[in-house]
Order: structure tokens, then sequence, then C-alpha cells
């Protein structure tokens, strides 16, 4: 990122003094911020829920929901405070990294994974409507969907034939980012869905990829 900054904050996103502290930090070393994206995620073990560990549970919803919530409620604060007079559309954006409409459904994922992230998308939804109602229009919500990305994260407990499907749909981080970051840039309105990966492509891929699959 030629003449860009990279600063870093510890932050539990499930603890609402790591949050404030995050944007502050924001506000201090970006001035304004235009954009912020919500991705910090955990995943339980991928055993059935009866034998999952509930400090596990806690983990995940912490993480996923409740710190996606803490989050948002920071940016929009952080938005609202750097705001100069009053705009009829979205000049600041959040986004929160949720499944799409149909990515729950494919996914191998455990439920506490598909919940969580399937309630992440309806939050940001949700939101959109209730800053609409408060007349709070210079902030667009929206979600946004990175598909399967090849991280620790995905990998983590999967089978064989799990990977085997990753290897047809899943990306490489930078490939992702590549598409995503643009469209971040010039997304316009509120309550968008930016996807990676459509559930058309997805198709396709899996049919090109049944040779490896099987």
């Amino acid at each position: 990122f030629p003449g860009g900054e990279v600063h870093g904050v510890r932050c539990d996103v499930s603890n609402a003094d790591d949050v404030a502290a995050l944007a502050a930090a924001a506000k201090k070393h970006l001035g304004t911020v235009d954009r912020w994206i919500n991705n910090a995620a955990h995943i339980s073990e991928k055993r059935p829920l009866f034998e999952v560990d509930p400090k596990d549970l806690q983990a995940v919803c912490g993480t996923n929901v409740l710190g996606t919530i803490l989050c948002c409620r920071e940016a929009i604060r952080l938005m609202r405070d750097q705001q100069e007079g009053s705009s009829a559309v979205p000049v600041y954006h959040v986004f929160n990294c949720g499944f799409s409409q149909w990515g729950a459904a494919l996914s191998s994922s455990v439920c506490t994974h598909k919940a969580t992230k399937t309630g992440v998308a309806q939050l940001s939804v949700s939101l959109a409507e209730e800053l609409k109602t408060a007349k709070v229009m210079a902030i667009g919500i929206h979600n946004l969907s990175p598909g399967m990305v090849l991280t620790d994260l995905l990998l983590k407990g999967s089978s064989p034939v799990a990977r085997r499907i990753f290897n047809v749909l899943a990306e490489e981080p930078e490939t992702v980012a590549a598409t995503l970051v643009p469209k971040v840039r010039q997304v316009v309105g509120a309550n968008r869905s930016i996807e990676y990966l459509t559930l058309g492509g997805a198709f396709k891929r899996m049919v090109l990829g049944v040779p490896q699959i099987i």
C-alpha cells in the first residue's frame, strides 16, 4: 500500500472496553474512518454440539455475534462524531462478515459457526433498517461475504473430503482481497451484500471440480 499506514491494537472484540479503545486508536492514528470491517471470527471444535465445551461455545458467540454488535456500535458512534453537516446518502460504511444467503446451505461448518454467521448477516440487514428509521443516513451497513478462504480457521479439523472440496471452492486470502477491496472502496448506498463467490460461480466450480473431489 504505497503511502499507506498500518497500525495494530490488541482487541478482544467481546470486551466492550477493548472495542472502545480500538475505535479511539483508529481515530487517533487515522483521523477520519470511512470504512470499518468487522472480520474477527471464532469457530468451535468440529464435533456435535452436545460434545463441545461450554467455554468454546461462549467464545464463538462472544466473538462472532457480541463482538460484531459491539464493533458496529463503536463504529457508528465514531462515524457520527466525525460527520460534518448532514448527508442524505451514506458517506461512511460498516461491513460485517456474515454468510451470504446461500452460503450456509453449502457450508460444511459446525452448527455454531453457521448460526452465528447467519446471525451476523441478519444483523447487517436489521441495523441498516434501524439507522434508516433513526434518520442516520450518512452511515451504510453492509454484509461482506468472502466465501471460503484458505486460512487456518477454515482448515482446522477438516476431513480429507472437506479439504478436497476446499481445493475447488476456496481461494487464497490475497486473491479474495484483490476482488473485494475495490468493491469495499467503491460501495454506494446502504444494506448491500458484497460476495466474492456467487451461487452460480460456486455451482460451476463444483461441477468442474468433481474429478478432484471424488
